[in-house]
């Protein structure tokens, strides 16, 4: 157990401080887009259409990447005083992958838990500053009924949203703490990348769950090609 917790420090000591500086400028960006888009597009009629806007969208997905690629880079692309550390404890590295894909799927949700509170604090906000927006107790349910880009963070009763969701998620912190293993050899899944800026960029269409259904199907795809490849690179002892 204290070997496990040792590692489980380094990762965390390595990279989690960083997360929460990307994670507190991506607030800081959004915010700031959601009371500038009604100043600079009068015709802004409600909280959806500034949440929709790709403008608003477009740091969360930055935020994304960054995290991937902190969590990533967290020891190195070499082997680094931290990576010879890592390979001195009395682990596996079955155990190390594990550690890794429990530390990296935790700190994705917390980045979906983040933009879900952006979004309720600019719903504030735009109420505040401008009274039009404000539709009483209501406000977040309609934004989410209204607005796509929400919609996905905040699924309400729709249960393959929540699914597809929550499996982008998942699979993305398996794809991230991939790469972590990955980055000892100097590699950097930058494919991966790709997911984040898609589903950003794609305007997400109510009612309908095709992107996000061929987001999570490639994502799985992507999961199951890059964990056989690590399963022959640990039998190697992550040496190829």
């Amino acid at each position: 157990m204290r070997k496990t917790g040792s590692l489980l420090y380094l990762t965390v000591a390595a990279s989690f401080w960083r997360v929460l500086v990307i994670l507190a400028g991506m607030a800081v960006v959004q915010l700031g887009v959601a009371v500038g888009i009604p100043k600079v597009l009068p015709e802004s009629y409600g909280a959806p259409y500034v949440f929709s806007h790709l403008a608003f969208r477009l740091p969360a997905a930055a935020a994304l990447i960054l995290v991937m690629y902190t969590l990533m880079r967290s020891h190195g692309s070499r082997p680094t005083q931290t990576s010879y550390t890592l390979m001195r404890l009395p682990v596996s590295y079955t155990q190390v992958f594990l550690i890794y894909l429990v530390y990296a799927v935790a700190v994705l949700l917390l980045c979906w838990f983040a933009q879900l509170a952006v979004v309720v604090a600019a719903t504030q906000l735009l109420a505040t500053l401008y009274p039009t927006f404000d539709w009483g107790e209501q406000t977040l349910f309609l934004t989410s009924v209204q607005s796509g880009y929400v919609h996905v963070l905040l699924p309400l009763l729709d249960g393959w949203s929540w699914a597809s969701t929550t499996m982008i998620y998942v699979g993305l912190g398996f794809i991230t703490a991939v790469g972590m293993v990955r980055s000892w050899q100097g590699k950097l899944l930058v494919w991966s990348f790709i997911f984040p800026l898609a589903l950003s960029i794609t305007p997400l269409e109510l009612r309908s769950h095709s992107w996000s259904t061929v987001m999570a199907v490639l994502l799985v795809v992507g999961c199951c090609v890059e964990g056989g490849l690590l399963v022959l690179n640990l039998r190697k002892g992550v040496g190829e």
